[in-house]
């Protein structure tokens, strides 16, 4: 039998196929019977305040991971300006990292400059972590042409730069220039 619909002679009609646009909006009503807009106005009281306890909770964890995440990178601070001129006008040991997420060399170094700026040794140096992509006024001051480079500062002038390094030995050796 052939359809009203088709065109080349065909008993199947794509206009009666289960996928039509007014099934597909009624499927979407039968599983989504609350509206958006109603938020959780149509939960009774006591799930209302389970649901934002739970939220509250997630939110709490959320915080306590990401403190957790930032403690394991204590030893690293970003670059700031101010903080940067500070350090070097008071003779203070510094190191500036230009790094690059995208970087893979930068990745590698990431490991040993963790360890590094964390360990007991290297306590009294400040390591900046300068955006490759953004502080460009920086690179230009300093004449950093690549990421992945360190600048040692003692006394507050530069005394070592390392570029591409990823062995942490050399790289312990290049900021103990600093101290």
């Amino acid at each position: 039998m052939k359809c009203r619909h088709s065109t080349t002679g065909s008993s199947a009609c794509f206009r009666s196929l289960p996928w039509r646009q007014d099934d597909i909006a009624k499927s979407r009503k039968h599983r989504d019977p609350i509206p958006s807009n109603q938020g959780m106005k149509h939960l009774k009281p006591q799930a209302r305040e389970n649901t934002v306890l739970k939220m509250l909770l997630k939110g709490f964890f959320l915080l306590t991971f990401l403190g957790a995440s930032a403690s394991a990178f204590a030893g690293t601070q970003p670059y700031n300006k101010a903080q940067f001129d500070g350090a070097l006008a008071h003779g203070k040991p510094v190191v500036i990292w230009f790094h690059a997420s995208w970087c893979p060399t930068c990745r590698a170094q990431q490991p040993a400059v963790d360890r590094l700026a964390t360990s007991s040794e290297m306590k009294d140096v400040t390591v900046f972590v300068a955006d490759f992509d953004k502080e460009t006024a920086l690179e230009k001051a300093l004449r950093v042409a690549q990421q992945s480079t360190f600048v040692v500062f003692r006394g507050g002038r530069e005394v070592a730069r390392s570029t591409g390094e990823t062995d942490e030995q050399a790289i312990r050796a290049t900021w103990g220039k600093a101290l």
